[in-house]
C-alpha cells in the first residue's frame, strides 16, 4: 500500500460528525476491507485495522434483499441496512436497531448524477441534513468519500486490478456511514471487494 504521505490530504473535522457519536472515533483510522468467500447472504464483510485485527464487521441475512448488519468495535449491533432496488434505482436504507432509519445510500450525485453514490444522513450535532458523496469513476489510485468538498474517508488499491483495499477514515467522521456507502458500492458493482475470510 501507500505510505501515508502519498493519501488525500483528509478533512479537519472539530466534532463528532454522523448519524451517531458513538461511531465517530477521534484519530484517524486505516482498514483493510475483505468480503467473505462463502456466503449465503452475499453481506458478510470483515474490516480490519493495520495490525490485521478485527476492526468492524457485518453479517448479511439471506434473502432477495441482501439485507446486512453492521457491528461496532465492541460486537454490538450498530446499524441495519435493507437494500431497496427498484428498476435501476438501487439504494440501501440504514437504521438502529430500534427500526429508526438515519440514513440512506443511492446512486446519483451533486456532480456526476449517474455515476456517483450519494449518502444522506442526519448529523446527530448539529441537526442538520448533510451528504457524502462517493466517486465511482476512477480505475486505480483513491477514490475519495467527500462531504461539502471536503475528504473524510478514501478507498485506495495499487493497480486497477489489485484485491487489496485501504481505507482511511477521518477523525471524527462515523465509520458506519463510510462502510455503509463502500458495502452499497460493493453491491452495485457486483462483488469488487476481495473475498478473503
Amino acid at each position: 500500500m501507500s505510505p501515508i504521505t502519498k493519501l488525500p490530504i483528509m478533512a479537519d473535522l472539530d466534532v463528532p460528525t454522523g448519524h451517531d457519536s458513538r461511531y465517530c472515533i477521534d484519530e484517524p483510522i486505516t482498514l483493510n476491507a475483505y468480503k467473505k468467500c462463502w456466503s449465503l447472504s452475499g453481506g458478510d464483510y470483515l474490516f480490519k485495522d493495520g495490525d490485521d485485527q478485527d476492526f468492524v464487521k457485518s453479517v448479511g441475512k439471506a434473502n432477495l434483499r441482501q439485507d446486512t448488519t453492521i457491528f461496532d468495535t465492541e460486537g454490538n449491533e450498530a446499524v441495519r441496512l435493507a437494500v431497496k432496488m427498484k428498476t435501476l434505482d438501487w439504494a440501501i436504507a440504514g437504521s438502529t436497531p430500534s427500526g429508526e432509519q438515519v440514513f440512506t445510500v443511492k446512486l446519483g450525485g451533486k456532480r456526476r448524477r449517474d455515476s456517483n453514490i450519494q449518502t444522506e444522513f442526519t448529523d446527530q450535532k448539529t441537526g442538520q441534513t448533510r451528504y457524502l458523496e462517493y466517486e465511482t469513476w476512477k480505475c486505480r489510485g483513491d477514490r475519495k468519500l467527500l462531504m461539502e468538498g471536503e475528504v473524510v474517508a478514501s478507498v485506495h488499491k495499487d493497480h486497477w486490478y489489485s484485491k487489496k483495499r485501504q481505507i482511511d477514515i477521518a477523525a471524527n467522521m462515523d465509520y458506519t456511514l463510510v462502510m455503509a456507502t463502500i458495502i452499497f458500492y460493493d453491491i452495485v458493482m457486483d462483488q469488487w471487494l476481495p473475498a478473503a475470510f
